[in-house]
């Protein structure tokens, strides 16, 4: 079974395998924290169920997690705002571009990212329902 279809299936098996082949639970932490996950405590006993999503964490650690993938491997800061105008058109705030820090290779960041939105290595119709976004770009 290759990476892609273990992911894009949920196979706990393989998300078991890889989570002793990625160093076990503090080599896993360690990646989380450099992507900017603060709320997993690496003296709490995980283990293996870490890789089928036994840690909690926020909305917003996750999405900044995830977005390592299509940033090429950098971590750069989640900011929703993209500009603020007032009533007058003017600028009040406008996103700047960050250049972020590295935390995994590009080539890994686009393995993960190609994977990922790859909606035709996905089972059934459910769940390409509930995880594809229909009209956007992957």
């Amino acid at each position: 079974m290759s990476l892609m279809t273990a992911l894009n299936h949920s196979r706990n098996i393989p998300a078991i395998k890889l989570y002793f082949m990625a160093g076990k639970q503090a080599g896993i932490l360690d990646y989380l924290k450099q992507a900017g996950v603060k709320s997993l405590d690496a003296n709490f006993p995980y283990g293996a169920s870490l890789a089928l999503g036994s840690g909690e964490m926020t909305p917003l650690e996750m999405a900044g997690a995830y977005s390592v993938f299509p940033n090429n491997g950098k971590k750069v800061p989640i900011n929703p705002i993209i500009k603020i105008l007032d009533s007058k058109g003017l600028v009040i705030e406008e996103k700047k571009q960050v250049t972020g820090k590295e935390v995994l290779t590009p080539s890994t960041a686009y393995i993960m990212d190609s994977i990922l939105s790859n909606a035709a290595s996905r089972p059934s119709d459910f769940w390409n329902a509930n995880l594809t976004l229909i009209g956007r770009l992957a």
